[in-house]
């Protein structure tokens, strides 16, 4: 770029030529910080949320064992006992997801800085979101299920 510049004027002093993809990328740098470091913390938010709804699932199948073998014992279907631990991590997911579309509604002005084209109250975003969630938070709530499918109903009579 210099040598074309001093080949159209060459009495002209040439400094600091960068490309606009340089300047451009140069000016959002802080806010690109802020994005990772958002990205990051939501990433770790995300994995605590769903190691805290297995663990609170795990933690019911375990408490529930008893009652648990008992339906097992009375033949129930494994869909039933899969459906009865399954609903139990949907209220979870379902209390979590709409407390946190509406605390992400509240801080959306704050957030406003960091968004380019869209509004901070988009309703397909928050859309998305819920969705994706959902789907990511599911086999935090299979697991247990599954476990409490495999309940051994003389084994878990037999310890209580």
């Amino acid at each position: 770029m210099q040598r074309e510049l001093r080949a159209i004027e060459p009495t002209v002093a040439i400094e600091n030529v960068k490309a606009l993809e340089q300047i451009r990328s140069g000016s959002v740098a802080p806010q690109t910080f802020a994005m990772r470091l958002l990205e990051g913390f939501s990433f770790v938010a995300c994995a605590l949320a769903h190691v805290g709804i297995y663990g609170v699932l795990s933690l019911s199948v375990s408490s529930r064992k008893r009652e648990i073998a008992i339906r097992n014992a009375l033949e129930a279907q494994r869909r039933d006992i899969l459906a009865l631990v399954l609903r139990e991590g949907f209220r979870l997911i379902a209390v979590g997801l709409l407390l946190g579309a509406g605390l992400a509604i509240i801080l959306a002005r704050a957030l406003r800085t960091f968004l380019f084209e869209v509004q901070p109250t988009d309703p397909v975003t928050l859309l998305g979101v819920v969705i994706l969630f959902a789907a990511v938070a599911l086999p935090a709530c299979y697991l247990p299920a599954r476990r409490a499918i495999k309940v051994d109903p003389m084994d878990a009579l037999r310890h209580e």
